[in-house]
């Protein structure tokens, strides 16, 4: 019942603290806790989700596009060839009679974003979502005209932000 723009620091920790826990007891906690190396990356894999969830309450906090689906299933036909994949995010943003939306793919990689790529051909995952995402929305809300407004990712790494450069850092 809390939205990713108003959690506050400490229940985001208690909430990632609890979840990695539940998730390494699953796998044997006595396993994951054997050794150094395994304790390191338990506390990196909390470190990292809790970074991201701060990172992308920051996001929603200073936009106006609100977060509506997660892992939202689709099957698209783009010309003759089904498609079948999984949309991490999908945000909206209503203003009169229009509904912008944007995806949101999280990347744990080194995915860059190339508008070379979608262009010739070669990276069309996202632009195939944003079409599904587009079909669906319009489904759900025939009486609005919806409009694309950009496709990400976000990579889900280990950055180091400074949290005083925080506004700034966000906006580069």
């Amino acid at each position: 019942g809390i939205g990713w723009d108003c959690i506050s620091d400490k229940l985001r920790h208690e909430i990632v603290d609890n979840s990695v826990k539940e998730v390494t007891d699953e796998y044997g906690n006595t396993i994951l806790n054997s050794s150094a190396r395994n304790q390191y990356m338990i506390n990196r894999i909390t470190r990292v989700t809790d970074r991201t969830i701060w990172a992308l309450s920051k996001h929603i906090e200073a936009g106006k596009f609100k977060p509506q689906k997660f892992e939202q299933e689709i099957i698209t036909d783009t010309n003759g060839i089904y498609v079948k994949g999984k949309i991490d995010r999908i945000d909206t943003f209503e203003e009169d009679s229009n509904l912008y939306v944007r995806i949101i793919d999280y990347k744990t990689g080194a995915k860059k974003f190339s508008i070379k790529d979608i262009y010739y051909g070669l990276s069309l995952q996202l632009v195939v979502y944003m079409k599904a995402a587009m079909e669906l929305l319009k489904r759900e809300n025939p009486d609005k005209c919806v409009i694309p407004a950009g496709i990400f990712y976000y990579n889900i790494n280990d950055p180091i932000v400074d949290k005083t450069d925080s506004d700034e850092n966000l906006e580069k």
